[in-house]
């Protein structure tokens, strides 16, 4: 294809190319270049890469063109250029320091056919207090932020990765980022080959600059005025030469007492050899309590352009001892009772890793990499029905308790060269888990599991006349042993990314293919009994099963409106999908409910996105439309799925204030025979800025006193559910935050390593 289409791209183009320097010769990524001819108050703009360099294509029958290259921070050159011949390279440009901003302009610029970069202004920078508040401000297409909750998805809800500094960015990170410090944003919207080894939808990078001996420090308060739920973190850093040493510190808790305004229903229909049967579980009341500490410490240390190392340590203890729900059951043939369900679980997790990076030269670094994450699970579930409605006289009950420990390590080496105009880059990832899970009940049994994950990948990067290609290919073995069963599955993965541009019209095409694993705890070799007729039993004899994706995206601006169209086909072959299969158990009818490769899942996904700067820094609206298409081939079932949602959202700057608002229509997903809708959302926030110190007002799910925070419905042949969780402290919900940051100390810019910290998943078996 791409022989095909050189004689298009290559016909009279002619180009102009330069690489910019600071004093001592090393690249300055994101300097601006605009090419103007005569007169002209616009032209033509780049903004260099990684490497420094800019290119663009100079317009005809010009005798003469003026180029006018700017960076924060720096003096602008100004360089005279007369076209000859097909290219004009400009070779090395130098620009020396200075006192002198960009000013307040949002630039935006094509990084390659997987991603763009972005610059925020000073303005963004300025009406933020935190990363989500950055992330927010800056509006990428495709992308929700939640500045409440702290949760950054897709617009169908799917997985995007955030790294600070090449570093994987957890809450605490996000919300002790400080936004004047970040010098780009790189938003990865197709994942190449370089992100095999994670699940991710979207990557989003940010690069920050680094204090050069001095202290810095904030602490990040919210908490909330209608229920109680707070989440508060500080941190401080201390920069002394090529040294940083870090720690921070988080708190979160959350309490439900137990309202009658907050419940879970569920309607039941089995289909019996007999027939049909009918169980409703009307929700009487719901009540929970869980809170969160963590605290980190790391160091860094980094000679510019010839080493980097860093060493951290992390410990997370979440504890969720009070989860109930209190139920009035209604059954065929019988006389109502009532039910307590009980669902507590913890976490604690000790994470540990050491980054280095060695430049060869500039076009030329290795890094290596590990990891090392300690996780203790605890998990229970109790259902106990009584024969009254004051629940003293027992009637039955059902349940088991876990007790997990998990062990992860995780190795990576990753090499970077630049041959010429190509940039080529190999890496290999091995992954260890190994898990040890006591479940306690009638039927107790221990569940030792063994997850090898191997990814190797190598890919190359550069440009063919106006088209810029990105191209390589990955290959993965996973392996899991558990009580003498063994699974393993090696996946060859190719991956190409084109990107070129049409007038103003940018076009970028991807395609890869990919593992999906199974989670450790669906592989768990036992089975639980969670109520009179229905089993949960995991399957060992579960396979990788491979993904297939086409994606297309068309953007292009005009002045302040920017569009931005994705079209996206997936394609799953033998996916991991529930079902329910109806079984005699000790001589009883039962309803058992596992994870099995199914035959086929598919989805067809449109996503249009239109941004309107209406006042340049001032004020910003943007609307998405998102149109999904699923189809789900079980072993035992067809089904599908039409899905039609919306989001609008708007940032006002009113001098010292900030104002935010975000809309969300309902949306529907379906997996397997699982279909989950979720509600309608308005978040809006005010922000007043005093100095290093700012206070805000936040709203979620305003106007609505009980929203239903989730809605599933299971359309299994067995087993017909629906269940709705209406959850009170959601619903206009109001917190206050205050943040202030402190600083002492000029700045320059820093690296950080890329880790991944992964083991998160405890292998425990939850009910379904």
């Amino acid at each position: 294809m791409i022989v095909f289409l050189l004689p298009l791209f290559s016909a009279g183009a002619q180009s102009i190319r330069g690489k910019v320097t600071d004093a001592k010769g090393e690249p300055l990524t994101g300097a601006v270049a605009v090419l103007r001819a005569g007169c002209q108050t616009k032209g033509k703009q780049s903004v260099t890469d990684e490497k420094g360099v800019f290119e663009m294509e100079l317009p005809q029958r010009q005798d003469s063109l003026f180029l006018t290259i700017t960076f924060m921070g720096y003096s602008p050159i100004k360089v005279v250029v007369t076209p000859s011949g097909r290219k004009t390279d400009l070779g090395e440009l130098r620009m020396e320091e200075n006192a002198t901003e960009l000013g307040t302009v949002s630039v935006t610029a094509e990084s390659g056919p997987d991603r763009t970069f972005y610059f925020p202004s000073k303005a963004i920078k300025d009406h933020s207090s935190d990363g989500y508040d950055l992330l927010f401000n800056m509006m990428l297409p495709g992308v929700k932020v939640n500045t409440i909750t702290g949760l950054v998805s897709t617009s169908d809800n799917g997985k995007v990765v955030v790294y600070i500094n090449d570093m994987e960015a957890t809450k605490q990170k996000l919300t002790a980022l400080r936004p004047d410090e970040v010098m780009k944003v790189e938003y990865v919207d197709m994942p190449g080959a370089e992100y095999g080894a994670l699940d991710v939808k979207k990557v989003i990078k940010i690069t920050t600059k680094r204090r050069n001996d001095g202290i810095t420090g904030n602490v990040n308060l919210k908490n909330a005025l209608t229920t109680v739920y707070g989440y508060n973190s500080g941190y401080v850093n201390y920069n002394r030469g090529m040294s940083e040493f870090s720690a921070n510190v988080s708190y979160m808790y959350s309490y439900n007492r137990n309202s009658t305004k907050s419940r879970l229903s569920q309607s039941n229909v089995y289909n019996m050899e007999s027939g049909p049967f009918n169980l409703a579980r009307e929700g009487i009341k719901r009540g929970s309590k869980s809170h969160q500490t963590g605290f980190g410490l790391s160091y860094n240390y980094t000679h510019p352009n010839k080493d980097v190392l860093e060493a951290s340590f992390s410990y997370y203890n979440f504890s969720n001892p009070h989860r109930d729900d209190w139920q009035r059951i209604s059954e065929t043939g019988k006389a109502d009772y009532w039910s307590q369900v009980r669902n507590p679980q913890g976490n604690k997790l000790a994470v540990g890793y050491v980054y280095f990076k060695h430049y060869f030269s500039t076009k030329h670094n290795l890094v290596a990499s590990a990891v090392y994450n300690n996780l203790r699970s605890t998990y229970a579930y109790e259902r106990t029905n009584y024969t009254n409605s004051g629940m003293t006289e027992l009637m039955d009950n059902f349940g088991y308790s876990v007790y997990g420990i998990t062990n992860f390590f995780s190795t990576e080496l990753k090499h970077y060269i630049e041959v010429g105009h190509i940039a080529l880059s190999s890496g290999a990832r091995y992954m260890h888990s190994h898990l040890n899970n006591s479940y306690s009940s009638l039927n107790s049994v221990t569940n030792r599991i063994d997850n090898d994950n191997l990814y190797l990948y190598s890919q190359a990067g550069g440009r063919i006349a106006s088209l810029s290609y990105l191209a390589g290919v990955g290959l993965s073995n996973q392996h899991d042993s558990q009580n003498g069963i063994n699974v393993s599955k090696w996946t060859f993965r190719p991956f190409v990314n084109l990107s070129t541009r049409v007038g103003k019209l940018q076009l970028r095409y991807n395609f890869y293919l990919s593992p999906v694993t199974p989670s450790l705890g669906s592989k768990a070799n036992n089975i639980q009994q969670t109520s009179e007729w229905e089993y949960t039993e995991g399957n060992p004899y579960l396979r990788t099963n491979t993904n297939y994706s086409n994606q297309l995206v068309e953007s292009i601006s005009f002045g302040p409106v920017y569009l931005y169209n994705s079209t996206t086909y997936y394609y799953g072959d033998h996916p991991i999908m529930g079902d329910v299969e109806r079984k005699e158990i000790n001589g009883n009818e039962a309803f058992v409910s596992s994870m099995f490769n199914q035959k086929s899942r598919q989805w067809i996904q449109n996503y249009f996105w239109l941004q309107v700067r209406l006042i340049p820094d001032v004020l910003t609206l943007q609307g998405g439309v998102n149109y999904t298409f699923y189809k789900n081939v079980g072993n035992n079932y067809r089904h599908y799925l039409n899905n039609l949602s919306f989001d609008v959202s708007s940032n006002l700057y009113l001098k010292r204030w900030t104002f935010q608002t975000n809309w969300s229509s309902r949306s529907q997903s379906l997996v397997g025979e699982t279909k989950t809708t979720t509600h309608p959302n308005l978040n809006i926030s005010a922000n007043y800025k005093i100095g290093n110190i700012r206070i805000g007002l936040q709203g979620d799910h305003l106007f609505d006193s009980s929203p239903c925070t989730l809605d599933t419905e299971m359309l299994n042949r067995y087993v017909k559910k629906k269940e709705k969780i209406i959850f009170r402290p959601s619903g206009n919900y109001v917190s206050l935050s205050l943040v202030w940051n402190f600083q002492k100390g000029r700045k320059q810019q820093n690296e950080r390593g890329q880790v991944n910290t992964g083991g998160s998943d405890a292998g425990i078996m939850q009910t379904m």
